[in-house]
């Protein structure tokens, strides 16, 4: 996700994506060193976040 890799590292201030209504079918990673990262999503029933990897989160 190009907005993803957009947002500032080590961020004190939120960044927001706004997610238009869809399906994306994509694998997004989210780095640890991208803080304060806000996504909202278009309506409030019409998306769904569905995961086909699932990965332990490990935070030093």
């Amino acid at each position: 996700m190009d907005a993803i890799a957009a947002a500032p590292s080590h961020s004190q201030k939120q960044f927001v994506i706004f997610v238009k209504k869809g399906v994306y079918k994509e694998y997004v990673k989210i780095d640890k060193t991208k803080m304060n990262l806000v996504l909202i999503v278009e309506g409030m029933t019409l998306e769904q976040i569905c995961t086909y990897r699932v990965h332990e989160v490990i935070y030093e």
